[in-house]
């Protein structure tokens, strides 16, 4: 398990209501409406699956920025997509993912060395690492 050595950040956030519900940081930058799976798209509101799609892909994308910083390579216009899938598991629900990571004017092999170098850096692959299981891959945009 990887433990900060000291904390320089918390994010705090409370909810109310479930996954129909409402969120709001004490900071006051986050303040969410949320939408439950089956209604995403019918309205206001984000998912917490989109929400966590969200953080999850600017992470890894700072990680991308990191590997490439590490390699000595542009990464101009890296983009990160994470697709998370939420379904039945037992007697519960479970998530998967899936990374996609593109840079512009990068061979494939090149970009995916990145992406798991990435993968290997970023904090919520780290936090989810052998509780979600996750795809991370080069691809073309």
């Amino acid at each position: 398990m990887d433990v900060p050595e000291r904390i320089t950040y918390t994010a705090r956030v409370t909810s109310s209501g479930g996954r129909a519900g409402h969120a709001i940081s004490d900071a006051g930058s986050l303040d969410v409406q949320l939408a439950s799976p089956a209604h995403a798209g019918e309205g206001p509101g984000a998912t917490p699956e989109e929400l966590f799609a969200a953080a999850w892909s600017a992470c890894f994308n700072s990680s991308v920025l990191e590997a490439a910083r590490e390699a000595g390579v542009d990464c101009s216009g890296a983009t990160v997509t994470v697709s998370l899938g939420l379904g039945p598991h037992q007697d519960s629900a479970a998530v998967t993912a899936r990374i996609e990571v593109s840079v512009p004017g990068l061979d494939l092999p090149t970009v995916q060395d990145l992406a798991d170098r990435a993968h290997q850096l970023c904090a919520y692959s780290k936090a989810t690492r052998g509780n979600v299981p996750a795809e991370v891959r080069a691809v073309e945009r």
